[in-house]
């Protein structure tokens, strides 16, 4: 029974009027609202300017049969949702099958008996409303949730904001002092350098977060056909400073060396720019970093260590400088992870690290570079 404070549009269309004054008396014994139209062009014109909760269909009318009015209810955006329930003497499988095909959620053969067509109707009539509800729901927590997102990014950037004045602001006044002071005391000159090391820290830091507040709403991954190679030289050149300088020399191998790949170049590309960053900022100078790629079990690995001598250890952090590295590790971490890959870094804490990415084969096309 319908138990709705509101009462339930429900549209009949069929072309014999015994039908429609039967269904209709019926449900309106149910408390139910009823529409009825005689043909689907009928139907259809009804629908342009009411939007009912659900629909009774017969199938044979002249014209227009059920199963195209059908069709063009579920081609339409703002009907396509709304239950279709067949009427019709039609009782062949195959029949029932094409009822569903178009969009029908059920069939009722006539002749109908009353008890079956009202538990039919509630039926799906509750299905709707369920739905119904689970999308109003759905929409208002995905409002809620981009209120939040949108409060807690301008918090953030707003706190990142205030933060990074002062920080800036005392890393001034030390490089002032020391002016000032000529040749200090070697205990002040401690005591300004971790000042100067501390307030850096801060402002990696900070940094780090607003970064990490961009992965989580980047757009969309955009795949497309890149050279490896050729990757990892533009990669490379953002580094130049530190590399071309002699501090730092960088070999690139390959077993495949032009071997083509599917991946984000720009988002990939922030990953490994960082990781190599990092790894070149704390080799010893007149280092050597090794750079490696290729396919291993299936997937694309980049590689990259310090070469060291033997009487070198591996290339390290202070503890001190651990914590915001490690934030930042997170970070290109999550957006390994987004692209359905990881980063693989040493246990020993060395800056050593192995960048792993799904490997799909790129189609046979021209490679535009």
């Amino acid at each position: 029974m319908n138990t709705s404070s509101k009462p339930v549009d429900i549209l009949i269309v069929d072309d014999v009027p015994d039908n429609l004054r039967l269904l209709s008396r019926m449900l309106n014994r149910r408390g139910y609202e009823i529409w009825t139209a005689k043909t689907g062009v009928d139907a259809l014109d009804f629908l342009r300017v009411e939007i009912p909760e659900l629909i009774l269909l017969d199938v044979n009318m002249p014209g227009m049969d059920g199963y195209d009015v059908c069709r063009q209810i579920k081609a339409d955006p703002r009907l396509h949702e709304i239950p279709v329930i067949f009427l019709s003497a039609l009782s062949e499988p195959s029949d029932k099958l094409r009822g569903f095909d178009v969009g029908g959620v059920d069939y009722v053969t006539k002749p109908f008996h009353f008890h079956e067509v009202i538990a039919r109707v509630e039926t799906h009539l509750e299905l709707y409303r369920q739905k119904q509800e689970n999308e109003r729901l759905r929409q208002q927590e995905k409002a809620s949730f981009n209120r939040i997102t949108h409060l807690k990014d301008r918090v953030l950037s707003t706190a990142t904001h205030d933060l990074k004045n002062p920080l800036t602001s005392i890393k001034l006044s030390v490089s002032l002092l020391r002016k000032m002071l000529g040749a200090p005391d070697p205990k002040v000159t401690r005591y300004l350098e971790k000042i100067e090391f501390d307030t850096d820290r801060m402002l990696r830091l900070i940094t780090d977060l607003l970064d990490l507040a961009t992965v989580e709403i980047a757009g969309p991954i955009a795949p497309k056909v890149v050279n490896v190679s050729h990757f990892i030289q533009r990669t490379l050149h953002a580094l130049a400073d530190r590399i071309h300088d002699g501090a730092v020399q960088v070999n690139i191998s390959a077993a495949i060396p032009d071997l083509l790949a599917i991946f984000d170049e720009e988002q990939i590309g922030h990953v490994l720019q960082n990781l190599l960053r990092n790894l070149v900022k704390y080799t010893p100078a007149n280092g050597t970093v090794e750079i490696e790629y290729g396919l291993f079990e299936g997937q694309l690995v980049i590689s990259a260590t310090p070469a060291l001598r033997p009487d070198e250890d591996p290339v390290r952090l202070e503890n001190r400088e651990m914590g915001n590295l490690d934030l930042g590790i997170a970070l290109l971490q999550v957006i390994a992870e987004q692209h359905g890959g990881e980063i693989r870094r040493p246990a020993d804490g060395s800056m050593a690290f192995n960048l792993i990415l799904p490997y799909d084969e790129p189609p046979e096309i021209p490679l535009i570079e």
